[in-house]
């Protein structure tokens, strides 16, 4: 209608003309907002406060279940919900998600909006209809989290521990048959005899006499 238009645009003389000329305050819009809702939402503060001083009602909801003063919640202007409130605006009307102005000022972290509504004594226990899921979404993402870390962890002591067996592997024993020291007596003639025989087990003794035979 002209009086949403004029709310929208916060056209507060404008609002004022059409009020005197007797123009229906309460008609809605097509999502049900009346021309309250919609100054309230433009924060157009003097015409939320021309609409109300002539009878606008602030308890009419939209399509979703909000009231004006939902609609005050989602805004920073605690002047507007104070003239609200101050026309009998119920504090703890619920929408269809079972929200109150509070707790939908919590939930999108108003928290100028959300003092103010304590100080007017809003319920600060009410519980929302999605609280029980939101809370097993939280278990479930903590949950998850943990297991996350766990596995992080369980791959790390693996790596770890595949670290410390690959350095002892590298590590000369006192029975390798491959010493490194330069203090040995190994003959290097008997190192590539053994090596052949394991390898080449057909391969004939006489061949061994040189490395270049068997390999």
């Amino acid at each position: 209608t002209a009086l949403h238009l004029a709310c929208a645009n916060g056209h507060p003389d404008v609002v004022a003309v059409l009020v005197e000329r007797k123009c229906q305050l309460d008609l809605f819009d097509k999502d049900y907002r009346t021309a309250l809702m919609k100054a309230v939402q433009c924060q157009s503060e003097r015409c939320v406060t021309v609409l109300l001083e002539h009878g606008a009602d602030p308890n009419l909801t939209d399509i979703a279940g909000n009231t004006a003063l939902h609609y005050a919640a989602l805004g920073s202007n605690t002047s507007i919900a104070e003239k609200l409130l101050l026309h009998h605006a119920n504090i703890e009307v619920r929408n269809k998600d079972e929200l109150t102005p509070f707790l939908l000022a919590v939930s999108e972290n108003k928290q100028q909006m959300v003092e103010f509504l304590i100080e007017k004594e809003a319920n600060v226990h009410a519980v929302d209809k999605l609280q029980s899921s939101r809370q097993l979404i939280a278990e479930h993402r903590e949950e998850k989290l943990n297991n996350d870390l766990q596995s992080k962890n369980a791959v790390a002591d693996k790596s770890s521990e595949e670290e410390s067996l690959s350095s002892i592997s590298v590590k000369p024993g006192t029975d390798d048959s491959w010493p490194t020291s330069d203090d040995e007596d190994f003959n290097f003639d008997i190192k590539v005899k053994y090596s052949c025989e394991i390898c080449f087990p057909d391969c004939p003794k006489t061949k061994l006499e040189s490395t270049n035979e068997c390999f």
